[in-house]
């Protein structure tokens, strides 16, 4: 589930829920999951994402806020998206784990408007200001960055559509599945791969896989 936010040059947003078949289409293609709309810049939300809704005033200059270190109204201003149909978003609190009372959140318990949230236009929507969130496993939170770029170019005569598309693995050779009866014969397999590999080849397939874990520029001053 993709839920698509657009916003044009004068920061009028727009939103869209855009079908399975198409990001798959779309990834097949190493595009983003979202297509693109000129003159406009996109994030876009899946179930599970943090977003933050910021103030007025943190509007002004989002790059101030320090996410690591947020005021308790502050954290009552994340909210974890939920579900989306066409245009509508719909989110809870991200403190929120269960209902007590019944639709006490919303309707099924989910709001496209933040609850309870103070210094917040209450006839605004959360889709309307919120920006993404990405949070590592160690918890640190930051602005969200897509993996992907686009931009729009444009030439004198005409507009022309370049995408640039950054895929997130590139691998020299396809990668060869391969079945086992159980686990003996695919450790004998294992075994035998090992004995039939020169010894020169194994530490370069090692540091090969080293570089791709923890980037080349890293390993370039330790390993040669």
């Amino acid at each position: 589930m993709y839920f698509a936010i657009y916003t044009n040059e004068s920061g009028k947003r727009t939103y869209e829920t855009i079908p399975l078949n198409i990001v798959i289409e779309r990834l097949k293609q190493g595009l983003s999951p979202v297509p693109e709309k000129e003159n406009n810049t996109v994030f876009w939300l899946s179930p599970n994402d943090l977003v933050y809704i910021p103030s007025d005033d943190e509007s002004e200059n989002i790059s101030n806020i320090n996410f690591n270190n947020l005021k308790k109204d502050q954290v009552g201003a994340i909210y974890k998206f939920v579900s989306c149909t066409s245009g509508e978003g719909h989110f809870v609190p991200v403190s929120y784990s269960k209902d007590i009372l019944k639709n006490e959140m919303g309707t099924n318990n989910k709001s496209e408007r933040p609850i309870n949230l103070n210094g917040f236009d209450k006839t605004k929507m959360i889709k309307e200001k919120c920006i993404k969130l990405q949070v590592d496993r160690l918890g640190n939170i930051k602005l969200y960055q897509p993996k992907y770029k686009q931009q729009y170019l444009k030439t004198q005569n005409t507009d022309q559509r370049i995408i640039i598309s950054e895929p997130t693995s590139i691998y020299q050779t396809k990668p060869k599945l391969t079945f086992y009866k159980d686990f003996n014969d695919m450790e004998n397999s294992r075994i035998d791969y090992v004995l039939q590999t020169h010894a020169v080849t194994r530490i370069e397939n090692t540091v090969e896989l080293i570089k791709r874990i923890f980037g080349e520029e890293k390993c370039s001053s330790g390993i040669s």
